[in-house]
């Protein structure tokens, strides 16, 4: 059975992860501590509005910061970031709202869009920032060095090759959407 975690138990994670003793056990050096901090904002940006800033979290100030612009699901008042940095602003950015527009089909999960042309992938798109590894099953053609074992998730062992393609998406929130709703309206 898995453990079950209150929403206490989250807080006290982490709350010890941001300010606590298991920030230097866990978050072992300045860029693990500054990504975890930075999606950390990004994840409560999603559920309550906001965009995080394209710059990561940092300590330049000799305090940890990440900067929140605004956008169409922030309520008015700033939300739950309206009562910190009263000097600040939350000023609108150029560019998309960052808001993850919820599909006829997706519910709210993230949705990547993944361009094939010939079995390649050639581009992948989707609604929330994420990496994506690109495995091949098909070993034809792979030389002894490009093919490798990796454990499936029900604990088999399958023989792949890994294309070149270890990459962020291209975040599109909007056109994902756009797609999406579109592809599934002519199903």
């Amino acid at each position: 059975m898995s453990k079950q975690i209150s929403n206490g138990d989250l807080a006290e994670i982490v709350t010890g992860l941001l300010v606590g003793r298991l920030a230097s056990e866990q978050l072992d050096s300045v860029e693990r501590y500054s990504a975890f901090m930075t999606d950390l904002a990004r994840l409560v940006c999603d559920h309550c509005g906001g965009k995080v800033s394209a710059v990561p979290a940092d300590n330049s100030c000799e305090q940890w910061l990440i900067g929140i612009h605004p956008n169409e699901c922030l309520q008015e008042d700033g939300g739950v970031w309206g009562k910190f940095d009263l000097e600040g602003d939350l000023e609108d950015v150029e560019g998309d709202s960052g808001c993850r527009p919820q599909t006829k089909s997706n519910d709210g999960f993230p949705t990547a869009v993944v361009w094939l042309e010939g079995g390649v992938v050639q581009w992948v798109a989707s609604d929330f920032p994420m990496r994506y590894l690109v495995l091949d099953a098909d070993t034809d053609g792979w030389s002894e060095g490009e093919v490798m074992e990796v454990t499936m998730e029900n604990g088999s062992v399958a023989e792949v090759a890994q294309t070149p393609y270890t990459l962020t998406s291209d975040y599109l929130p909007a056109w994902v959407a756009q797609v999406v709703d579109e592809v599934e309206s002519k199903a």
